[in-house]
């Protein structure tokens, strides 16, 4: 694992069992070198995720380049994300974000989900059976310019995101709108400060489970937040990271990452690097 990261990715599994990742460690790390990574715990649960080595090989080779990226079911909507972006309104707006520059982690989380979707009781199978079904709900903190809410509603109509971010950069809200009239009903945000609407938001009775955690926001407490609201097994993605070192989220010395690994909250943590992108 690389203490710094360019621009990283982790996952990690919510701690109890863990065989989810049971040889993560010998078939991921070493598939991707490069300088910039996703990384990936475990709230620890059960299931088969490491098997498919295949499929992960050839999502850990993937470039820009490739049809399996330039062809994704997100494309479309990401090309209507920065139509929105670069229009002249917003020109001098910063754009944050950054998974829409990173095919290996793109593709990573999408196998991630659909697979978290295969072993839960959200499977492809029984939706196929039941009608009534309760929706696979990704929980993101930090919408960014909205590509990976736009990457998670693209993979299934039964995927719905809750997001939470300050919608304070001028083109959230109109992206926000574009991604509510192509996937209506399915994306449900949360305006303001994370670090308190964040923790209000679960602690509601009748707060909706989350079955996906992607932490892209810098707050010092959503990680937490989000991992002790969830199910054993849940897990915790975050992308486009600049440090694994960092103060705040990751793995410097109070950082969240680090504090749920000791207090045995998450395990089989993964971290690899991807090719550095810049944005032009």
């Amino acid at each position: 694992i690389s203490i710094a990261l360019i621009a990283g990715t982790c996952i990690a599994l919510l701690n109890w069992s863990s065989t989810f990742w049971s040889d993560h460690e010998t078939r991921i790390p070493d598939l991707v070198r490069g300088g910039t990574g996703l990384l990936l715990a475990n709230t620890t649960g059960s299931g088969d995720i490491a098997s498919r080595t295949v499929v992960l090989e050839q999502i850990c080779n993937v470039s820009r380049d490739d049809e399996i990226f330039k062809g994704g079911n997100f494309q479309p909507f990401w090309k209507q994300i920065d139509n929105i972006t670069a229009s002249n309104v917003y020109k001098n707006a910063k754009i944050s974000g950054g998974i829409f520059l990173y095919p290996r982690q793109t593709l990573l989380v999408t196998e991630l989900i659909h697979r978290a979707m295969e072993i839960s009781d959200t499977s492809i199978t029984a939706i196929k059976k039941e009608k009534n079904t309760k929706p696979f709900r990704v929980c993101e903190t930090g919408f960014a310019a909205g590509h990976s809410a736009a990457l998670f509603l693209s993979m299934s109509e039964n995927i719905q995101v809750v997001t939470f971010d300050k919608f304070d950069r001028p083109y959230q809200l109109p992206v926000l709108k574009k991604l509510e009239q192509e996937f209506p009903g399915r994306i449900h945000h949360v305006r303001g400060d994370s670090c308190i609407t964040l923790p209000a938001f679960l602690q509601q009775d009748d707060a909706p489970r989350c079955d996906f955690l992607h932490g892209s926001s810098l707050c010092k407490t959503d990680n937490i937040d989000l991992v002790q609201h969830a199910r054993r097994g849940t897990l915790l993605t975050s992308t486009a990271m600049s440090s694994l070192s960092d103060e705040d989220v990751y793995f410097g010395k109070k950082a969240q990452w680090r504090k749920l690994r000791e207090d045995g909250c998450i395990a089989d943590i993964t971290c690899f690097t991807e090719k550095e992108t810049t944005l032009q």
